[in-house]
């Protein structure tokens, strides 16, 4: 019997993100894996507060995906998440930890903590982020 796997509707998800590994260096400048992620869901407003003098922006940004509908590529190749204690820096595969780069509309932001949803089998349906 196979399982039914129920996906978010991707009209929920309509951004695309890159996330960048860092994975060593070359010829002493970083290297990083940088994977393109599409179908994500963005909130680049989570972190603007209303206040007496007006709106203040600290640039934190809310990210979901859902891995039932993973569409990530590196170089034009698929990519699969990893968990970032199974990392291991190999090309096709990716992982989100604290530290990592998260581009966003052409902005950069630093992956602050990432919460991952598993379901009742421990294997990892959801991934939100939290970045700075």
């Amino acid at each position: 019997m196979e399982d039914i796997v129920e996906k978010s509707p991707r009209i929920l998800r309509p951004d695309t993100i890159i996330v960048k590994n860092a994975i060593g260096e070359i010829d002493f400048k970083a290297s990083y894996l940088e994977t393109e992620i599409k179908y994500v869901r963005v909130d680049a407003s989570y972190g603007i507060k209303q206040s007496k003098r007006g709106v203040d922006s600290d640039d934190n940004a809310v990210f979901v995906i859902d891995l039932n509908d993973l569409i990530a590529a590196q170089d034009g190749e698929t990519a699969e998440y990893v968990d970032a204690d199974n990392f291991n820096k190999e090309s096709g595969t990716f992982t989100l930890s604290g530290g990592d780069t998260v581009i966003f509309n052409n902005h950069e932001y630093t992956v602050n903590k990432v919460n991952i949803k598993r379901n009742i089998s421990g294997i990892p349906v959801f991934i939100e982020g939290y970045l700075k």
